[in-house]
């Protein structure tokens, strides 16, 4: 019982997101998310040690264990660069992203017992992310009023609770495979009024999709559900995905003068070029053991990149957009090597039981996964929060039937 709540709790403060932002000064802040999964974590690991269970290893479990240790290696051999409170936020970010990963396994423990409850709770904490985008998108239509607090604009786009239209993007993206994947299941299992109920929120999904405005998110759309649709052998569908966007684009467009809802805009593609760029300088500088996992905001600093850090500061300045830059110019080299082993360690095993069970949750993982890399060439979607325990969620419920 204590477990379901404790999920509830993560559920429910997926769905706040960002909007459950505390800033305690100093680059340090937290979220409603991290307290919830620190504590069903923490839950699950004690009940593991009272009970004496044993962890199930996975094919990815070794190249995990090198990478964090990579990591933190990376961090300790640049402490003469930073100051005590810079090191132990760069430190927090580093346990934070530790403890997001290992909620994986709380995860895969509870399902085994308790999987309808699982995906009752998913399906209705998804259907009230879309419901509050919608109303975000109608009644709230930019962030002028949290501008001092870091958050861009975003005029006119729907960005939920995200604050940010690229990661709401990838959100829904995901969410529209985890549909589409509950649509063909009650399908098969002749279920009807669920069935045709997923099939409508996998359309009202496309449309909030589209309405952020984001072309990362609509390529990575593209791309996931391309492989989806093509491991399972039903192309057609992708083709109707396809015929949503363009009817939606020629309904949408006339209403899309502004800048921010213009698909062909250049500012925010300069905007990741001079990101890519300044990564790539820091990489030449510090290309074995990088300047240290998270220290990037600092690292800028050193290099003169950035000038000030406070309140007005970005919520952008901690990273740059590309996921594999980002590890590249935080780990070194030796870390992307281990990040690369890492995620094709996860592949290999994901295909292999996908071509030996075949089943839909397979394909999901599958092409969740390659989608988000392809999202994380534009936005540093591999690291973000929301999108990382959504991976460890589906990773968790893979073996669904």
């Amino acid at each position: 019982m204590i477990n379901k709540i404790l999920f509830i709790f993560i559920c429910f403060s997926l769905f706040l997101n960002e909007a459950g932002r505390i800033d305690l000064g100093n680059n340090i802040a937290f979220t409603l998310l991290d307290v919830s999964v620190i504590i069903f974590l923490s839950y699950n690991l004690i009940a593991f040690l009272i009970k004496k269970e044993k962890f199930s290893r996975e094919q990815f479990t070794k190249p995990f264990l090198i990478f964090v240790a990579i990591l933190f290696f990376s961090l300790l051999l640049n402490f003469v660069h930073y100051s005590v409170t810079q090191l132990l936020v760069a430190f927090l970010y580093l346990i934070r992203f530790i403890i997001y990963c290992l909620t994986y396994l709380a995860i895969k423990k509870l399902f085994k017992t308790q999987k309808k409850f699982v995906m009752i709770s998913l399906c209705i904490t998804f259907f009230f992310i879309l419901l509050s985008d919608f109303i975000q998108y109608f009644f709230y239509t930019n962030l002028r009023n949290l501008y001092y607090l870091g958050w861009d604009e975003h005029i006119y786009r729907l960005f939920g609770s995200f604050f940010d239209p690229n990661f709401a993007a990838a959100f829904l993206a995901l969410g529209f495979l985890f549909f589409v994947t509950l649509w063909l299941e009650t399908k098969k299992k002749k279920l009807n009024v669920l069935s045709y109920l997923f099939l409508l929120l996998s359309g009202v999904d496309i449309l909030a999709l589209f309405l952020t405005f984001s072309r990362s998110g609509l390529i990575m759309l593209f791309v996931s559900s391309l492989i989806y649709f093509g491991l399972i052998k039903k192309l057609r569908y992708f083709s109707a995905v396809i015929a949503s966007l363009v009817i939606i684009y020629f309904v949408v467009s006339p209403n899309s003068a502004i800048v921010n809802t213009n698909l062909l805009r250049i500012v925010s593609s300069e905007a990741r070029i001079d990101s890519a760029q300044v990564a790539l300088a820091i990489i030449e500088k510090n290309p074995i053991i990088g300047v240290g996992f998270d220290a990037y905001r600092y690292a800028q600093l050193r290099y003169s990149y950035r000038t000030v850090v406070g309140t007005q500061e970005s919520h952008a300045d901690a990273g740059t957009d590309n996921s594999f830059l980002f590890v590249w110019a935080t780990s070194g080299i030796i870390g992307l090597g281990a990040f690369l082993w890492l995620n094709y360690t996860i592949l290999c095993q994901l295909w292999n039981e996908f071509t030996r069970k075949n089943q839909l949750f397979s394909a999901l993982v599958l092409a969740s996964l390659v989608g988000l890399y392809v999202d994380s060439i534009f936005i540093n979607s591999l690291f973000y929060p929301s999108l990382l325990l959504w991976t460890m969620l589906i990773l968790g419920i893979r073996d669904y039937k």
